[in-house]
Order: C-alpha cells, then sequence, then structure tokens
C-alpha cells in the first residue's frame, strides 16, 4: 500500500482524496449513473489506482440507481447493497466518502458525500 492510499482513510469527502482518484470516482460514478448522458470513456489515467477508482465510481452510481428505482418489495436488499458497496469504497479511500444509507436525510442523498459548508 503506497503512503497516498494509508493517508486516505482521514478523507471526508470526495474532495479531500488526491485529484486524480477523486475524477476517476467522479468519470465512473457519471459512466454509469442512469439518470444522465452515459459516456464511458474508461479512467483518465492508465494507473492501477485510478483504474481501480474509476470501476468503483460505476459500481456507486449502479448501487444508487437500483436503490433510487427500487420498489417496495426490492428496497431493502437493495438498500442493503448499497450499504456494502458503500462501507467498502469507505474504507478504500475515507471513512466518511460515500453517504451510508441510514445517513441520508434532507439534502443529504446517497452517493459521495459532498463538502459541508464552513
Amino acid at each position: 500500500m503506497t503512503k497516498e492510499a494509508r493517508g486516505r482513510g482521514s478523507a471526508t469527502t470526495i474532495d479531500d482524496l488526491p485529484d486524480s482518484l477523486r475524477i476517476a470516482l467522479r468519470s465512473g460514478f457519471r459512466a454509469a449513473y442512469w439518470f444522465g448522458d452515459r459516456v464511458d470513456a474508461g479512467a483518465d489515467s492508465d494507473d492501477a489506482e485510478s483504474q481501480q477508482a474509476y470501476a468503483d465510481g460505476k459500481r456507486l452510481a449502479e448501487a444508487v440507481s437500483m436503490l433510487i428505482s427500487a420498489d417496495l418489495a426490492d428496497y431493502g436488499a437493495d438498500t442493503a447493497h448499497y450499504d456494502r458497496v458503500a462501507d467498502e469504497l469507505n474504507e478504500r479511500y475515507g471513512s466518511d466518502v460515500v453517504v451510508r444509507a441510514d445517513e441520508r436525510s434532507g439534502s443529504l442523498g446517497p452517493g459521495f458525500r459532498p463538502r459541508s459548508d464552513p
């Protein structure tokens, strides 16, 4: 594990991550999110971390899409799947980078945690 990867545990939003990871995560998310134009151009960088971040962004977008489009019969399973993805990405990128399902309220929805207002 690189020194940069070890220091990621303190990230509290996606904006706290290094540019290459932040861009790759957001690009992957945009490529797979159902509510927008899908442009799957791949990660901007060929390094393994950026490729993994791009794939992780796509996985998160797919989990968010499942959660948003779930009917009541599937909602519990889709919420559990979303939380598994969120937990994995929070472990990889920082403890608060992805919002867990039980944290959603008001303006805080599923996906990447936005930067808090000062």
